[in-house]
């Protein structure tokens, strides 16, 4: 096994199959939401194995061909990016919302609660010939309303930032 990328709380290797996301220290990981969000939106990578508790485990993905959003925005033009953004909060994020939701209502729970990504940067999605995915689906987790917006606005503007950027910028 290769391994791609490490950091304190996860490594990402690659088997040649399929990626392997070994995780720790991660507040926990609802493989049964991910599972229900999986089987009815079609921009998730899809998770083939999960093994491990809540809080240690490994992840076994596809392997999405393609490249990540960020280099993509450099072949495109500005105008290409916002509308691929705009795909992005008027599509992907009331689906979340609206799966959550669902979720909550078929386990009885009436608490105001999201399923969801707390990184939906355009590092963590790949352009490919099926479309956008979006990859890392360790980032997942349940949140409170509060904890949504903030992620939703911590998207928003690194978003901003990536499709006015040029090849020259940092």
């Amino acid at each position: 096994m290769k391994l791609i990328t490490q950091t304190d709380k996860t490594s990402l290797y690659d088997n040649g199959e399929f990626l392997i996301k070994q995780c720790s220290q991660l507040a926990s990981f609802d493989i049964e939401a991910y599972n229900y969000f999986q089987a009815n939106l079609d921009f998730l990578v899809e998770v083939d194995n999960f093994k491990g508790d809540p809080s240690e485990f490994e992840i076994h993905m596809e392997k999405v061909q393609g490249t990540l959003l960020l280099e993509h925005f450099l072949n495109i033009t500005i105008p290409e990016r916002l509308e691929l953004y705009g795909n992005i909060v008027q599509h992907w994020i009331p689906s979340l919302i609206r799966m959550s939701r669902a979720i909550l209502k078929s386990r009885s729970i009436v608490d105001e609660a999201y399923f969801f990504h707390r990184d939906i940067t355009s590092m963590n999605i790949m352009q490919s010939d099926k479309g956008m995915v979006l990859i890392d689906p360790d980032s997942f987790e349940w949140v409170d309303k509060a904890t949504m917006v903030l992620y939703y606005n911590m998207t928003a503007a690194q978003f901003t930032r990536d499709i006015f950027r040029t090849n020259g910028d940092e």
